[in-house]
């Protein structure tokens, strides 16, 4: 039992950090304007009184080390779902780590629940009002995130609007094999 869970503990690591290092090529190609740097395991938050360093895996950051983008990596073994009520809990905890970032992503090669589809689409509600309300009728079912939802203030659903959850299908040899394709284009070495 301890080798599988080295295993799929040894998997999210690497899994993570290939996610990082395609958006660094993304940023380096120019994909994703602004971002100057990475700040990988990033120790600190940037919100008075949270203490959460494990909220972000890495952000991307502009000149002036402001986040562009904070994302935090979630990865399982086949089969595995993440669900609308984990899926928030993730997302939470990184709009009040970073409140100053213009963009949040919850990357992710497992397969989402419906109910994590319906909240990505929920997501891209303009009317912060009526974000918290969907919100709160889809995690009904979880008492604590639906508290967690209707407890939101005005700033708190502005920032999540700016959040989004990124599916990833691809297999760990498939991301790899794309990273090094990217790279010997990059490079032009073959």
């Amino acid at each position: 039992m301890a080798e599988r869970g080295g295993q799929a503990a040894a998997f999210g690591f690497q899994y993570q950090y290939l996610v990082t290092l395609e958006e660094l090529l993304a940023a380096a190609k120019g994909l994703r304007p602004g971002v100057h740097a990475a700040v990988i395991e990033p120790t600190e938050t940037d919100a008075e009184g949270v203490d959460d360093p494990d909220a972000i895996d890495f952000d991307l950051v502009d000149g002036d080390r402001s986040p562009v983008l904070a994302a935090q990596v979630k990865s399982g073994g086949p089969g595995t779902e993440l669900s609308a009520p984990a899926a928030f809990a993730v997302l939470m905890r990184m709009i009040k780590a970073r409140p100053s970032a213009k963009a949040y992503s919850l990357i992710t090669n497992m397969r989402l629940h419906s109910k994590a589809v319906h909240l990505n689409r929920v997501l891209r509600l303009t009317d912060p009002h009526e974000l918290q309300q969907q919100l709160a009728a889809l995690l009904e079912r979880s008492s604590r995130q639906e508290e967690n939802a209707k407890g939101l203030n005005h700033d708190e659903l502005l920032r999540l609007r700016r959040a989004r959850i990124v599916p990833d299908t691809r297999e760990p040899h498939e991301l790899r094999e794309q990273l090094r394709a990217r790279n010997t284009i990059m490079c032009g070495s073959s």
